[in-house]
């Protein structure tokens, strides 16, 4: 197809490389029934386009359900569409609610400072998902390690739990009893 055709006209490029588009015009009108039926074929697939990029659902994924405070936990989120189909690259938010015990990047890391149960949620548009993950300590000592009691004597044992690093986390509260 020549150049000159009189259907064919070159525009300069907006993308700045000197290069050119191409439009094409029919050298005639369609007809009404045609212009219709082409409109409808562009509307349903931008709706179909539209409708499979909605997320669904958000799975949220980790490698374990515990992990050392003083240490991070990498969580993954799967979004999904109506059909199940993943949606890839979907921008996602993350939070937690134990906010004072732990922290949450943008790419959702977790690092905790303390024990805790900490609710993760990850958001997709309008859509949340959810997990459970849990801060442990690295070991805990009990003192005294033994006793002998009698039937009716009380003694009081002291418990101290330690980080990855073996210090103990800044906030921890141990509540126990005997019965």
């Amino acid at each position: 197809m020549a150049a000159s055709a009189p259907w064919r006209k070159s525009l300069p490029s907006s993308g700045g490389t000197g290069g050119s588009a191409c439009l094409s015009v029919y050298p005639r009108p369609l007809s009404q029934a045609a212009s219709e039926a082409i409109l409808a074929f562009v509307g349903l697939l931008a709706a179909a386009t539209a409708a499979a990029q909605t997320p669904a659902i958000v799975h949220i994924l980790s490698d374990d359900s515990q992990f050392l405070v003083g240490r991070s936990l990498q969580m993954r989120a799967v979004v999904r569409d109506s059909a199940g189909d993943p949606i890839p690259n979907a921008v996602v938010t993350w939070a937690i609610n134990q906010t004072q015990a732990g922290s949450i990047t943008a790419g959702g890391l977790v690092t905790a400072r303390d024990l805790a149960t900490f609710r993760v949620t990850a958001r997709a548009g309008s859509v949340t998902g959810e997990a459970a993950i849990q801060s442990i300590p690295s070991r805990m000592e009990i003192t005294p390690s033994s006793a002998d009691l009698l039937v009716g004597s009380q003694m009081q044992f002291r418990a101290a739990a330690y980080d990855a690093d073996g210090a103990p986390p800044k906030r921890l509260s141990l509540v126990g009893s005997s019965g």
